[in-house]
Formats: C-alpha cells, structure tokens, sequence
C-alpha cells in the first residue's frame, strides 16, 4: 500500500469522527459548573466540542491503524 493512499484512510478515518465528535462533545459532554462557566458560556462550549474532538480524532487514528495493518502487503514487525 503506498504512502499516498495511507493518507487518504487516515484522513478518511479521522477527519469524519473529529466533526462528529465535536458536535456529540458540544451536545453531551458535561463541562465543569461555576462562576466563570456562567460568565463565558462561549468557553463552556469550546471546552465541550475540544475534548469531543480529541476523542474523535484519536478514534478515527486507531481505527485507520487498524485498517492500514489488516490491509497493509507489507510485513512490520
């Protein structure tokens, strides 16, 4: 499998599952409540789609490393 075409699974991996886990992040994950929460809903809300973000994207990483190793001709050891 050449290098061009381990880019594409990656990014086709990651970028889908980084998109959705910033919108889930946004809706679902529960941020820490307080003063400053409540002064700066906007970081609140950064703070959410962030982390979703991060959990998507290392998802679509494993995933892709997954893929590639299954699908891969060459043998690493």
């Amino acid at each position: 499998m050449s290098f061009g075409n381990k880019l594409l699974i990656m990014g086709g991996c990651v970028v889908p599952l980084m998109v959705i886990g910033a919108a889930v992040g946004a809706f679902a994950i529960k941020a820490p409540s307080g003063e400053l929460w409540e002064k700066v809903p906007q970081i609140h809300m950064i703070l959410r789609a962030g982390v979703g973000t991060l959990l998507g994207g290392s998802l679509g990483a494993g995933a892709a490393k997954i893929y590639i190793s299954l699908h891969d001709d060459e043998i690493h050891l």
